[in-house]
């Protein structure tokens, strides 16, 4: 997959009144006999948040995934009565608290934090910790006696009749930011000015391209996400395809006209 970014210059809490006929919270997948809300994927990203990831590089649709195969692996972890010890949750919960402990100064301001005690805060993670480390046991069991190598996998695809791969389009990831252009030639000439600016402020002052998006755009499909689009071939007007399959990564384009408006475009 390629990653652009176009210009075009022309997402929280999940709590919500009844009174507003919004749904407070939903379960988005099933695994067994376990359920994943949509509030633990919320609470998945802001973890990743609060870990120092990038809230634009977070992506739900992976979180939800991971946290289907961590089901999946759990399920089937229960199902074959694999079993972890008290001592294990216990040597994970020190180490936990450990690394809490380092993050937050001290234990005191660790309990200050969670505005509970030390025995509490290993009560609220115990089962946590417990589904853990049998989805890694779990995990450890299914791969142990796996021994495919690259080479493996190379003989195999070779193997494969090239008549019975199907052909999948390439796929486009890139980024844009839209200002609409006004009948008017003097318009159309401020439109083009603006993203000008733009271009330069980006390109010799080092200005971020997301957050130029996010200001700047009149696209609302992306200009929240930093401008980020993705496409494949055939499916982006010609004016984006003659020049998006032209750059190089991390490249930005000259400024291009479309029946959208003006653009700049960053692979």
């Amino acid at each position: 997959m390629k990653g652009i970014s176009i210009f075009f210059l022309f997402s929280s809490s999940i709590l919500f009144s009844q009174e507003t006929g919004i749904v407070v919270d939903k379960i988005v997948a099933q695994i067994g006999n376990q359920i994943i809300l949509m509030s633990d994927v919320e609470s998945q990203k802001q973890q990743a948040i609060q870990s120092g990831l990038d809230p634009l590089k977070i992506n739900a649709c992976e979180i939800l995934e991971q946290l289907m195969a961590n089901e999946l692996l759990l399920d089937q972890a229960l199902l074959d009565s694999i079993s972890v010890s008290d001592e294990q949750v216990d040597a994970e919960m020190e180490n936990r608290l450990r690394l809490l402990e380092e993050k937050f100064g001290s234990r005191e301001k660790l309990e200050t934090f969670y505005g509970e005690t030390t025995s509490k805060i290993k009560d609220k993670f115990r089962i946590q910790i417990r589904n853990k480390i049998l989805t890694q046991e779990m995990e450890r069991k299914l791969v142990q006696n796996i021994s495919i190598t690259p080479k493996d996998v190379s003989t195999f695809f070779k193997s494969i009749p090239k008549d019975s791969i199907p052909f999948i389009n390439m796929k486009l990831s890139f980024q844009q930011i839209v200002y609409y252009p006004k009948i008017t030639k003097d318009d159309k000439k401020r439109a083009y000015d603006i993203l000008s600016e733009v271009r330069t402020a980006i390109i010799d002052n080092g200005k971020s391209f997301e957050t130029q998006a996010r200001i700047n755009s009149d696209d609302p499909g992306s200009a929240s996400k930093g401008g980020k689009i993705e496409a494949s071939a055939g499916m982006m007007v010609p004016q984006f395809e003659s020049t998006v399959f032209q750059l190089k990564v991390g490249e930005i384009s000259e400024i291009i006209e479309s029946p959208y408006g003006y653009h700049i475009i960053k692979l």
